[in-house]
């Protein structure tokens, strides 16, 4: 326990990875959602899923929330003593745990839509590109 700086540097390197996955992951969806290069839904009950990116778009934001607390309380932790550090490093550890998590809920979200829109592309008669005809 006496490394706390070195392991706390890199569990924050770590979270910024995970931050990083995060901003690209939120680029992607929003690209779906503006792009008109692939197959969209014309029905309305079709169309509901893509309320999954509300929910998914959130998680991604916590965990780039939680990523930015975690580098304070890493640069905390670099300017305190020994005692208050190893505190510091169980924070460090609880919000690094919760920004893994949310990202994995975010995936989730978009996994969803993604299953319920091959569904969509494989069952249905009915599309149209996305292109004014």
């Amino acid at each position: 326990m006496s490394d706390i700086p070195s392991i706390l540097k890199q569990v924050m390197e770590n979270s910024s990875q995970l931050s990083g996955w995060a901003l690209v992951i939120g680029g992607g969806t929003v690209a779906v959602i503006v792009s008109t290069s692939y197959r969209r839904p014309d029905s309305l009950l079709w169309r509901l899923p893509y309320l999954l990116f509300i929910p998914g778009w959130m998680c991604l934001g916590y965990s780039l929330y939680l990523g930015n607390n975690l580098v304070g309380k890493y640069l905390a932790s670099i300017m305190v003593e020994q005692k208050q550090a190893a505190v510091i490093a169980s924070q460090v550890n609880d919000i690094y745990a919760t920004q893994h998590s949310y990202l994995l809920y975010s995936l989730e979200f978009f996994g969803l839509w993604l299953l319920i829109y091959m569904l969509f592309w494989i069952f249905s008669e009915s599309f149209h590109t996305g292109q004014n005809t």
